[in-house]
């Protein structure tokens, strides 16, 4: 169990990264964390839980930089 466990954490996380992208290229940085929820399908408080506050703004903005660079 311990390993589907991590795999559905990872997905999760997976999709949020997606749905930062995608929000962040349609409303800019400025977009708050319920777009972002609700475009990955999880709950408002389930961000905060793969990404604390700070680092999920950090994260977000490193990602989405380096997914539009890779293009």
């Amino acid at each position: 169990m311990p390993g589907k466990r991590r795999h559905q954490k990872e997905q999760t996380r997976m999709r949020i990264i997606a749905a930062v992208i995608k929000v962040y290229t349609e409303q800019g940085f400025s977009a708050p964390t319920t777009a972002i929820a609700g475009e990955a399908g999880i709950s408002h408080g389930s961000i905060f839980v793969h990404f604390p506050s700070p680092s999920l703004n950090h994260l977000s903005r490193q990602q989405f930089i380096k997914c539009i660079t890779a293009l």
